[in-house]
């Protein structure tokens, strides 16, 4: 049976505004999410439920303010959420600091930036898999070129195509965003 993976959201309705209760439960149920403030909440979602746009733009809208929101990465078991929690802020602050025009943060586009032990930690799909390990350097060392990598690796581009959509399920990284595939690249070199 496969495990349900989640991911961790912190959403911050700026310039003083403060969420309705009665929005937050219908948009995430009752359950799903903790208020730190009356502008700060914290959601634990199903990973895919909403892309980092969707989710801004359907609070944006029914809140009518400005969100901003940072996506934690993709958790597999209790031990990455509880660390998830501890990470959120600080993936905030990092790219914020990298990317001060957005108002939508994630983990994918700031990774590298993280020690060791905590990119083990969300990598070891890939980590553990030599396959998809090989792939992704493969990808990324052939400039994100889906016929180059295949012939590299002697496979029928399908098949590496099949390959690295297993690859973004498993980690959440988008492998067609150059930011996200230059973290997660890097992110592997450091551990390996």
């Amino acid at each position: 049976m496969a495990t349900i993976k989640h991911r961790l959201w912190s959403i911050v309705a700026e310039n003083g505004h403060a969420f309705d209760r009665q929005l937050l439960d219908d948009v995430f149920g009752g359950t799903n999410y903790t208020l730190v403030s009356d502008a700060k909440v914290q959601v634990k979602l199903p990973a895919n439920t909403f892309t980092p746009n969707e989710l801004q733009n359907l609070l944006e809208q029914d809140a009518m303010a400005k969100i901003s929101l940072t996506r934690g990465p993709l958790c597999h078991n209790q031990e990455s959420l509880e660390k998830s929690k501890e990470m959120i802020d600080e993936i905030s602050k990092l790219s914020k600091s990298l990317y001060p025009e957005q108002l939508s943060h994630t983990f994918e586009s700031c990774a590298q930036y993280f020690d060791k032990k905590v990119l083990a930690l969300y990598l070891a799909p890939i980590l553990n898999d030599k396959e998809m390990y090989e792939t992704v350097i493969c990808f990324c060392e052939n400039n994100l070129n889906a016929t180059a990598t295949a012939e590299k690796l002697y496979l029928h581009r399908n098949t590496l195509l099949y390959r690295l959509d297993k690859i973004e399920q498993a980690n959440g990284f988008n492998l067609k965003s150059f930011i996200e595939v230059a973290n997660l690249y890097y992110s592997l070199k450091k551990i390996k």
